[in-house]
C-alpha cells in the first residue's frame, strides 16, 4: 500500500484549498452570535480588542502601565443552517483533541 493509499485508508486525502484574491486573516478576541429568521441564516459578529495603553509617570520614569479598550465587531460572517452544523461539528471534534492534549478549557 503507497503512502497515498495509507492517508486515505487513515481518514482522508490532504487536498490544497485555494485563497480568494481578498483572503484576509484575523485573531478574533471574541465572538457573538445570532440567528437571523427573516433570512434563515446565522450570523457571526467576530470581535477585536481596541485597546489603548495608559500610563502613569514620575518624574519622567513609568511607574504604572495599564490598558483599557473595548470589543469592536470586525468581521462579520453568515452561514447557512447546514453549514453553522458543520461548523458545530467541525468545533466540537478539534477542541476534543485540543483537550485530549493539552488539557480541559476552562470558561
Amino acid at each position: 500500500m503507497s503512502e497515498e493509499e495509507k492517508k486515505e485508508a487513515e481518514g482522508g486525502k490532504e487536498v490544497e484549498v485555494p485563497l480568494s484574491d481578498t483572503f484576509t486573516s484575523r485573531l478574533a478576541d471574541g465572538c457573538l452570535l445570532s440567528y437571523n429568521h427573516l433570512s434563515g441564516l446565522f450570523v457571526l459578529d467576530f470581535q477585536r480588542a481596541d485597546l489603548k495603553a495608559r500610563g502613569k509617570a514620575v518624574e519622567g520614569r513609568l511607574m504604572e502601565l495599564h490598558y483599557e479598550g473595548t470589543l469592536k465587531i470586525d468581521v462579520r460572517i453568515f452561514l447557512t443552517p447546514l453549514v453553522a452544523k458543520r461548523l458545530l461539528k467541525a468545533l466540537e471534534e478539534n477542541i476534543k483533541r485540543y483537550e485530549e492534549k493539552f488539557g480541559e478549557i476552562k470558561v
